[in-house]
């Protein structure tokens, strides 16, 4: 799937819905349930058709229900097994508060000389043969992606964002919270699930005990996390002015254990 992601090319991308009234449906499924998929009756990406892809608005400061240009996840596996170049997930962002509409895509070119980063090029967008705009594609940061940088998927994996659906949370757990920065404040796992999104099928007891030892023995930290990366995290933060992340906001980041038992740190989100 490199050619998908190659910065010199732009990618065609044909949606086609058997209704005009396409917008307002994903606005309507986005305001019950922001996981739920509205079926496009065909897909087009560079001349390829599938059929029965699951597409939704995705995004939390990005999306508003009054833009002109969402962005958009398309699952083009949502209701059978297909793909794309073994790509079954596509993420496209609306360039949101960029005007040069190149930080997205030069920010992770820069971020992927010195630590896993996703890849990201533009894309042409059609709605029913209406042409949305121009947006970048930028790499999901799935099992393939941690196969590709990582050697496995096996290991614990986190997004490191508010849930965009809130549980409730047991009694004893603090009123303010944690945030997403590895903030301790309870040894009770569901205290921290409003800000932690688990991708894997473990990991909350590796989290915890990530985030204990990088408040009370911060000297040991290097034995769960990947410091070296960590600090070009931030080094990247700083330079480019990327707030919106650990650095600033304390969120918008994920972390995944590798095979030695460390976390790593993983960017996400720069438009």
């Amino acid at each position: 799937a490199q050619d998908f992601y190659k910065m010199d090319n732009i990618q065609e991308i044909r949606i086609n819905f058997p209704f005009s009234n396409w917008d307002a449906k994903l606005d309507s499924l986005h305001a019950i349930d922001v996981d739920l998929p509205l079926v496009a009756s065909s897909i087009t990406i560079n001349g390829v058709i599938l059929d029965s892809v699951g597409i939704k608005f995705k995004g939390n400061s990005t999306y508003r229900p009054t833009n002109n240009k969402n962005p958009l996840n398309i699952k083009l596996d949502y209701i059978k097994d297909q793909h794309y170049q073994g790509i079954r997930s596509i993420k496209l962002s609306n360039c949101f508060m960029d005007p040069s509409m190149l930080r997205e895509i030069i920010g992770y070119y820069i971020a992927g000389q010195y630590m896993p980063a996703s890849k990201a090029n533009f894309a042409i967008v059609y709605i029913n043969n209406i042409f949305q705009g121009v947006y970048t594609n930028v790499q999901s940061t799935g099992n393939d992606f941690l196969e590709e940088h990582f050697g496995t998927s096996d290991g614990a994996f986190f997004q490191c964002d508010r849930l965009d659906k809130t549980l409730t949370l047991p009694g004893t757990c603090p009123s303010m919270g944690s945030g997403s920065a590895l903030k301790w404040v309870s040894n009770d796992s569901s205290c921290y699930q409003n800000n932690y999104e688990i991708e894997s099928e473990h990991g909350w007891n590796e989290l915890l005990k990530l985030i204990q030892l990088l408040d009370k023995n911060p000297v040991s930290i290097d034995t769960l996390l990947n410091v070296d990366r960590a600090l070009w995290m931030l080094a990247f933060n700083n330079f480019l002015v990327n707030l919106d992340s650990y650095s600033g906001s304390g969120h918008n980041y994920l972390i995944y254990q590798d095979q030695n038992n460390r976390f790593n740190s993983i960017l996400w989100d720069l438009n």
